[in-house]
């Protein structure tokens, strides 16, 4: 989120905004190892969800696309 942040001030004096998707945890492989081996489990990694569970790799959707204006592309996406 820091680099975002920086991106949309050093931009803002030209009109650009720029935005960054954040999907959460995906749950992989990885992410099942990981939770095996901490103390709190993957309930932890659940209980940190905003939507109550982990992402699926199957829902993560499609790379964003900037809107276009009548100007052209404004927005940057991180």
């Amino acid at each position: 989120m820091g680099l975002t942040r920086s991106t949309a001030l050093d931009y803002a004096a030209s009109s650009v905004r720029v935005n960054a998707v954040c999907s959460g945890v995906i749950d992989t492989e990885m992410i099942r190892r990981f939770a095996e081996r901490t103390l709190k489990g993957r309930g932890a990694l659940v209980a940190d969800q905003p939507i109550g569970r982990l992402a699926r790799r199957k829902r993560s959707g499609p790379p964003c696309q900037a809107p276009r204006t009548p100007a052209g592309p404004r927005h940057l996406s991180t």
